[in-house]
Formats: C-alpha cells, sequence, structure tokens
C-alpha cells in the first residue's frame, strides 16, 4: 500500500462524520443519564405503591374491626334497658335484705 494524500473533500467528510460520531455519543450519554435517572424514579413510585398498598390494607383491617364493634355496640344497646330494670332489681333486693337484716338486729336487741 502507498501512502496516497487524502483528498481535501474526503478529509471534510471525515471531519463531518466524527463530528456527527461526537454528536450521536453525546446524545447516547445523555439518554443514559436519563435512563438512569427514570429508573431511579421508577424505584420511589414503586415504593410509593408498596406503600399505598399498605395503607389501603390497615384502612381495610379497621373498618372491618369498626364494623365488628360497631355490632358489639348494638348488642349491649339492646341489653342496656334490661341492663337498668335489673339494676333496679338488684338494688331493691339489697334494700330488703339490709332491711331484713335490722330487722333481725332490732328483735335481737330488744328494741321490738
Amino acid at each position: 500500500m502507498t501512502d496516497q494524500p487524502i483528498p481535501p473533500e474526503r478529509r471534510i467528510e471525515s471531519h463531518a462524520l466524527a463530528e456527527r460520531v461526537d454528536a450521536l455519543k453525546s446524545t447516547v450519554d445523555d439518554l443514559k443519564f436519563e435512563m438512569k435517572e427514570l429508573v431511579k424514579i421508577i424505584s420511589h413510585l414503586a415504593r410509593i405503591d408498596e406503600r399505598q398498598m399498605q395503607s389501603t390494607a390497615t384502612t381495610d383491617r379497621l373498618a372491618s374491626e369498626m364494623d365488628e364493634m360497631r355490632k358489639e355496640l348494638d348488642a349491649l344497646r339492646q341489653l342496656a334497658p334490661t341492663n337498668a330494670q335489673t339494676a333496679v332489681w338488684f338494688e331493691r333486693a339489697v334494700i330488703a335484705a339490709a332491711a331484713a337484716a335490722l330487722m333481725f338486729m332490732a328483735k335481737q336487741t330488744g328494741l321490738m
């Protein structure tokens, strides 16, 4: 092979081609950087989605527990009048027992 000088138009084409390759390399580097940023953002979104799913599960669990508590409260409310009547009967029974005990003591001590 003989060393022949490169014609000027070939040098210009070669230089233009080198500039295009450099521009493409710069574009590819920019794309790589943007892809890394997108990966970070997607990872962050995945963590947010996971937290959201946990929050939703907790909210559902709490709603279920509230429904159970509401049912128990309704049952207690239905028993409340019965409990109030029972309390009155118990109070009267205690008063009657106390009165009987006082009468017994009065008879034993001769007050009656």
